[in-house]
């Protein structure tokens, strides 16, 4: 699937919730839900401390090559401030799969489908957030 240059725009903004979810996922991470969870989770630190590095370590490289993702990120992170999350639910399907995660930030609360891809990452396959959709049931 490939993202296009309008739903970059839509998906940055969307990524400033998300980066409040970015850290380090734990190596001993027990299960692909689990690893999602600790994934969002450090997503989420890394997006409070604005750091881009951190959060995009957890990005498939599709999305960050979508153009303005990075520019996009900050524009978000500086409009939302500090933000939580609260992972409603997980499904796993093989090498990809689904969350449903509500964003709270100072001024709006969201409810997003975060879709997960696994990619070659230096220790072998890592899960990584690749797409942000509406709130559908997951």
């Amino acid at each position: 699937m490939r993202i296009q240059a309008g739903a970059a725009a839509s998906l940055a903004a969307v990524s400033v919730l998300a980066a409040a979810l970015c850290g380090s996922v734990p190596a001993a991470a027990d299960s692909a839900e689990s690893q999602i969870r600790a994934l969002l989770d450090g997503m989420n630190r890394s997006y409070n401390r604005g750091d881009f590095d951190s959060f995009a370590a957890h990005v498939c490289s599709e999305l960050l090559r979508a153009d303005g993702y990075r520019a996009g990120w900050y524009r978000s992170r500086r409009a939302d401030g500090p933000t939580s999350i609260t992972v409603n639910t997980v499904r796993v399907d093989g090498d990809g799969a689904f969350a449903s995660v509500r964003f709270e930030a100072a001024d709006h609360v969201r409810t997003l489908d975060v879709e997960f891809v696994r990619e070659d990452g230096a220790r072998g396959p890592e899960w990584k957030a690749c797409r942000y959709h509406p709130a559908q049931a997951v």
